[in-house]
């Protein structure tokens, strides 16, 4: 519902079809700034998003929280995880949901934009992230 000068009011009750005892009244201090227009304070919802939001809720648990999933994270083959080298891969997304049984999971998403010997060179990236060796440091 939006809150309007009174002939904003009065319009939106004739294209809702409600009476002006129905459409609320005008906030404190509306339209002393000089604007014209009307002052949008809450939108209407329509009713397809609270339907789409209403199948979210119902819908099945996922795996891991919001907290499991990263994106856009560096996987260095050289150099150190807050310095990762030059040209190391870069995971799309990582899930880490071991309660569910996923230790680490790399996605790497593409929407057509890439040439297929780029996609490839990124598994290749991926295979050296994996190959490094690291110093055990806490045993």
């Amino acid at each position: 519902m939006r809150l309007l000068t009174k002939d904003g009011l009065a319009a939106d009750g004739l294209e809702l079809d409600r009476g002006p005892e129905e459409m609320g009244g005008m906030p404190k201090s509306a339209g002393r700034s000089g604007a014209s227009h009307a002052m949008t304070v809450i939108a209407m919802i329509p009713p397809e998003a609270v339907a789409a939001t209403q199948a979210w809720v119902d819908a099945p648990d996922g795996i891991g929280s919001i907290t499991s999933y990263a994106t856009e994270v560096a996987l260095p083959a050289t150099g150190t995880w807050r310095n990762p080298s030059v040209g190391c891969a870069w995971a799309d997304i990582v899930l880490t949901a071991p309660e569910a049984g996923l230790s680490l999971l790399f996605i790497e998403a593409d929407n057509c934009t890439e040439e297929a010997p780029i996609i490839a060179a990124k598994f290749d990236k991926y295979m050296r992230h994996f190959h490094r060796k690291v110093k055990d440091t806490d045993g």
